[in-house]
């Protein structure tokens, strides 16, 4: 009955059955973040290790110190409106076409693991994708698992996969252009397709990012023009 403060890093639990209601456990069951359901064993390999109780050995560890200075560059990472909208499509397709409601706290949640997984991943924003780790997150039942899955894949927004295209083509059309330090007739061409590229963007929802790139494309080869 006594509150003992502890230095808490991780917990990790294990269970053999999932919380009913009538277990009165709903809120502490909510805050075992990430989930994942262990079955049997399946491959042959990993069968016979096993039975010959073959143990992974650590080959490095992480210091505390390295810990903190990762915490402190995730919380520090920026979320891109591209990673927004892959949530809130999420949210919507979870609550509206699957019935299934997490909690609150868990979308909250969910962004700071995004956060760790777009670090872990070298980028210098939360990016879109890292919505994929929500299929270990936002289920509450073993049996909502594929749809969670489903939901989370169709979430990272459809346009985003066009947008990219479009940002690849116009860094190859820039760097074409910029091959040349003086104006080119043929830069005039490479102007109006990046004009027409965010013409294209401009009716994509949830690409701010690539569209501001793309325009920062565009004033580069007009100073190159201009100057």
């Amino acid at each position: 009955g006594m509150v003992v403060k502890t230095p808490l890093v991780t917990l990790i639990g294990a269970s053999n059955e999932i919380p009913t209601d009538e277990d009165n456990l709903g809120a502490f069951y909510d805050r075992f973040l990430i989930r994942y359901v262990t079955r049997y064993i399946e491959d042959d390999r990993d069968f016979v290790s096993m039975l010959k109780g073959s143990t992974t050995t650590i080959d490095s560890m992480l210091t505390e110190q390295d810990l903190l200075l990762a915490q402190i560059e995730v919380d520090n990472l920026p979320m891109s409106p591209e990673a927004y909208e892959s949530v809130k499509i999420v949210w919507e397709t979870l609550r509206e076409d699957e019935g299934i409601f997490p909690s609150d706290r868990r979308f909250v949640q969910l962004l700071r693991v995004m956060a760790a997984d777009s670090w872990l991943k070298d980028y210098n924003e939360i990016k879109a994708e890292s919505v994929l780790v929500g299929q270990h997150i936002l289920w509450t039942n073993p049996d909502q698992i594929s749809q969670v899955k489903r939901v989370v894949i169709n979430g990272v927004n459809p346009n985003l996969a066009k947008a990219e295209e479009i940002l690849s083509a116009a860094k190859e059309a820039l760097a074409e252009a910029m091959r040349i330090p003086t104006p080119q007739p043929q830069d005039l061409e490479t102007m109006s397709a990046l004009q027409e590229m965010l013409v294209e963007l401009s009716n994509l929802s949830g690409v701010t990012t690539i569209y501001d790139q793309v325009v920062g494309m565009r004033i580069t080869l007009g100073n190159k023009l201009s100057g």
